[in-house]
C-alpha cells in the first residue's frame, strides 16, 4: 500500500502564507493594474481630441492667415471707390481659399466679391450684424458661428478681421462651407461609440461624430461633467468636448481581474500539485538512496575481497568492512576511532611502514589525488599488501577526508628472471597474475595504469607496452571491455538494479556506467535489459533428468588466459607441455568460461573459452608460485555432457547460462562454467565444440 501524504505544520504554514501573498498581491495588481487602464484609455481619449483640434486648428490657421493677407492687400491699395473695392474683391477672390469674400463699412455699405449678388435683402445693414460687433469689439481675427448663407443656403462659417478702409473701419470676412469642419468631425470612429461634439461658448453643438444618437445639451461647457473631456479650440470661442466611456473601465477591469485570477490561481494550483509531486518523489528517492546505501554496505562488508576503511578530515573512522578489519587482524568495531591512534597501535606493520602510511596520506590529502603504497605483514612475511589511499569528500584541501583500499597483491610477487617461453611470445606470468588480478578486483573503480604498475612491478610505460603485445590490447581498453561484459551479464541474468551493477562493475556514478553501456552496446542499459528479458523467457533450459549433480573436491589449476591475440591458443598449448610435471596427467585441458559469449565485444566468430587450465597435482613443486594458479572451491556442480554431433556449442552454453543463471539461483559470485574435454588439448585447442563434460557450480 502506497504511504499517503499529509501535510505537516510547517507545509500548512507555507501554503498559509502563499495563500495570503497571493491575495495580497491580486489587491495591488488589481489597484495598478485599473490604474494604468485608467490611464490608457484617457491617454487614448486624449489622443483622439489633439488629432481632430490640431486638424481645426491647422484649417483655422491657414484661413485666419488669408484673410489677413487679404486686409493687408487691401489697406496698402489705392483703393478710393466702392467700385474699385468690389473690383479688387473679385480679384482676389479668383486665388483665395475662400468661396467668396464680403466687406462690411462703418457706412453701412456690404459689398461681396459676387458682381451681381441679388440675394442680400433690402437695407441689408452689416453694422446690426453679429459678426461685424464682434470683429471690431474684438479688433483681431476671428471665426463666426456657423449660419444658414442666403447665398447657397447652407451652413457656413466665416473668418473675420477688421480693416482700415475709405478713412474709415470695417470688417472683412470670408466665407467658407461648414461642412469641411463637419467632415473632420465625422471622420473618426472613436473609441466604443462614443461620441465627439463641437461647441460654442454657450453650450451649443456646431458638429458631432455621433449622427445615430440624441446629441446631448450642454447648458455651460465650463462646469460640465466628468462624464467628457473638453479641449478648446485656439483663437475661436469653439470647445471640443469628448464623452467618455465609463463602462468601459468596470468592464475591462473586470476581465483583467478574472484573467489574474485564472492565471494567479492556476499557479497556486500548480504550486501545490509540484509540491506534492515533488515530496512523493522525494520520498520515493529518499527510499530508494536508503536503499542504494544499505546494497552498498553490505556489498563492501560481505561481497569484495578489498577492504576498505573511510576517514574524515579528522582521520575519525566513518566507515570499516570486515576484510579490513581482518587483513590488519583488528578484534574490535573501530567506527568512532581516530585511525592515527590505531596505527600506532598495530603490531602487524613496523615503525618505518607505519610513517609510511601517514606520509602517504598526508600526500592524498595535499595533492588531493590517489597514491600507492606497497606494503609486507611481518605477521606473514609472504603476505603483501597494496594500500591505495584516495580524497574522499569535500573537494577542499581542509575539509576533504581519506579512504583507504587495502587489497591483497600476495599472488603478484615477483616470479623472479625466470620466463617460460612459448613460440615467438614470452610467457609472462607477472601479466598473468595481473588478469587474474584484474578479474578479482574488477569492482574497483579506482582500478587503472597507475596502481596495476604498483601491482605488478613495472614502469607503467612498460606495461603499457608489454600488456598489448600479450593481450592485444591497452589496460584501459581490457579494463572497459571486462567490466562491460560483466555488467551485460548482470543485466541479462540478474534483477540487481541498475546502479548496483555499476557499483559492481567500478562505477561510482550511474550516468558514467550508462554513456559507457550505450557505447560499448549501443543501447542504453534497461533497453538491452528489455531486450534479453525475451531471449530468457523464450530459450530451452536443462531438465533435471539431463544433467546430474557432483561433488567436486577443491581443485588449484595453472590458470592462462585467452587473450584472443594471433599466437594465443598456440602459446597455450606450448606452455602447458613445458609444464606437465605440475598437472595431473589423467586430467585434461579445461576450458573456462567466465561470461556469456553472445556478450563479449571482442571480435571472434565462434564460442571460445575465456581463459584455460590445467589442474595441479597436490605434490607441487616449490616453484609453483611462479605461475599464476587459480583455485575453483569444493562444492556441488552440475554436470552436463556435451556431445558434438547432436548440440551446437553456443546454443548448449546459452542453455546452461539459461538454466543455472536465472534471477533465483543467481549470486553475488560469478562461478565460471568449466569445460573437460575427452580428446587431445592439440585437438581441443583447433575446435573446442569436442566431446566434453561441462561443471557449472551450484553450491559449496
Amino acid at each position: 500500500m502506497q504511504n499517503q501524504h499529509h501535510f505537516d505544520k510547517r507545509e500548512l504554514k507555507i501554503i498559509g502564507f502563499l495563500s495570503l501573498l497571493f491575495v495580497i498581491f491580486l489587491l495591488v495588481n488589481h489597484t495598478l493594474n485599473y490604474r494604468l487602464l485608467k490611464e490608457t484609455i484617457h491617454s487614448y481619449e486624449n489622443s483622439i481630441l489633439m488629432r481632430v483640434s490640431g486638424k481645426l486648428t491647422d484649417w483655422l490657421d491657414e484661413r485666419f492667415t488669408h484673410i489677413e493677407k487679404v486686409k493687408y492687400f487691401l489697406e496698402k491699395s489705392p483703393i478710393s471707390t466702392k467700385d474699385e473695392l468690389r473690383f479688387a474683391l473679385e480679384q482676389i477672390k479668383e486665388t483665395s481659399l475662400f468661396p467668396y469674400l464680403v466687406i462690411g463699412i462703418e457706412d453701412g455699405s456690404f459689398i461681396t466679391s459676387e458682381d451681381r449678388y441679388t440675394m442680400v435683402p433690402t437695407g441689408y445693414d452689416p453694422r446690426i450684424r453679429e459678426w461685424y460687433r464682434d470683429t471690431l469689439k474684438m479688433q483681431k481675427t476671428n471665426v463666426t458661428r456657423p449660419y444658414v448663407s442666403l447665398r447657397v443656403n447652407q451652413p457656413t462659417v466665416s473668418v473675420c478681421t477688421p480693416v482700415h478702409i475709405f478713412n474709415g473701419e470695417g470688417v472683412v470676412c470670408g466665407g467658407h462651407l461648414f461642412e469641411v469642419i463637419q467632415q473632420y468631425i465625422s471622420s473618426y470612429d472613436l473609441l466604443y461609440d462614443k461620441a465627439l461634439y463641437l461647441v460654442d461658448e454657450n453650450g451649443i453643438v456646431l458638429a458631432s461624430s455621433n449622427h445615430h444618437k440624441d446629441i446631448p445639451k450642454f447648458l455651460n461647457v465650463e462646469t460640465i461633467s466628468d462624464n467628457f473631456l473638453v479641449l478648446k479650440i485656439p483663437r475661436t470661442n469653439w470647445n471640443l468636448i469628448f464623452e467618455k466611456n465609463q463602462a468601459i473601465y468596470s468592464e475591462r477591469l473586470n476581465i483583467q481581474l478574472f484573467m489574474n485570477l485564472l492565471i494567479y490561481g492556476g499557479s497556486i494550483a500548480l504550486y501545490i500539485f509540484l509540491n506534492l509531486f515533488w515530496l512523493s518523489k522525494n520520498r520515493k528517492v529518499e527510499n530508494e538512496l536508503s536503499k542504494q546505501k544499505n546494497y552498498f554496505h553490505d556489498f563492501m562488508q560481505n561481497h569484495t575481497s578489498r577492504g576498505l576503511l573511510i576517514c574524515d578530515s579528522h582521520a575519525k573512522i566513518v566507515f570499516c568492512n570486515h576484510t579490513f578489519m581482518k587483513l590488519l587482524n583488528l578484534q574490535e568495531p573501530i567506527e568512532e576511532h581516530n585511525f592515527h591512534d590505531i596505527l600506532e597501535n598495530l603490531v602487524i606493520f613496523e615503525s618505518s611502514v607505519k610513517t609510511e602510511i601517514r606520509l602517504l596520506i598526508a600526500q592524498t590529502q595535499e595533492s588531493m589525488q590517489a597514491k600507492y603504497l606497497n606494503i609486507g605483514n611481518t605477521e606473514n612475511g609472504a603476505e603483501q599488501l597494496l594500500l591505495t589511499s584516495a580524497p574522499f569528500g569535500s573537494h577542499e584541501k581542509e575539509n576533504s577526508g581519506f579512504l583507504l583500499y587495502l587489497q591483497d597483491t600476495t599472488e603478484m610477487q615477483s616470479v623472479g628472471d625466470e620466463q617460460k617461453t612459448c613460440g615467438d611470445v614470452a610467457f609472462n606470468a607477472h601479466i598473468e597474475k595481473l588478469l587474474l588480478f584484474i578479474e578479482k578486483n574488477v569492482d574497483d573503480e579506482r582500478l587503472d595504469i597507475n596502481k596495476l604498475a604498483h601491482v605488478c612491478g613495472y614502469s607503467k610505460y612498460h606495461l603499457q607496452r608489454i600488456f598489448k603485445t600479450y593481450c592485444g590490447e591497452n589496460i584501459a581498453s581490457y579494463l572497459r571491455r571486462l567490466r562491460m561484459e560483466k555488467s551485460a551479464f548482470l543485466l541479462k541474468y540478474s534483477e540487481d538494479k541498475i546502479s548496483a551493477i555499476a557499483t559492481r562493475c567500478g562505477f561510482s556514478y550511474n550516468q558514467s556506467y550508462i554513456r559507457a553501456f550505450e557505447k560499448a552496446y549501443a543501447l542504453s542499459p534497461s533497453d538491452f535489459r528489455d531486450h534479453h528479458i525475451t531471449d530468457i523467457h523464450t530459450s530451452l533450459v536443462f531438465e533435471r533428468h539431463e544433467y546430474e549433480l557432483v561433488e567436486l573436491s577443491s581443485m588449484k589449476m595453472l590458470h592462462i588466459y585467452n587473450t584472443m591475440s594471433d599466437k594465443a591458443l598456440s602459446n597455450v598449448e606450448d606452455l602447458f607441455e613445458n609444464c606437465r610435471d605440475l598437472a595431473k596427467n589423467e586430467f585434461p585441458l579445461v576450458g573456462i568460461y567466465m561470461n556469456d559469449p553472445k556478450l563479449s565485444l571482442a571480435e571472434v566468430d565462434s564460442v571460445m573459452p575465456y581463459a584455460f587450465g590445467v589442474i595441479l597435482d597436490e605434490a607441487q613443486p616449490q616453484n609453483k608460485k611462479n605461475f599464476p594458479i587459480k583455485e575453483f572451491e569444493a562444492g556441488k556442480y552440475a554436470k552436463i555432457h556435451f556431445d558434438p554431433s547432436k548440440n551446437d556449442l553456443d546454443e548448449f552454453i546459452q542453455k546452461i547460462y539459461t538454466t543455472f543463471y536465472k534471477a533465483n539461483t543467481y549470486e553475488a559470485t560469478i562461478m565460471p562454467i568449466l569445460q573437460f574435454h575427452h580428446t587431445s588439448r592439440q585437438s581441443y585447442l583447433e575446435d573446442f565444440a569436442q566431446s566434453s563434460d561441462f561443471f557449472i557450480f551450484i553450491t559449496s
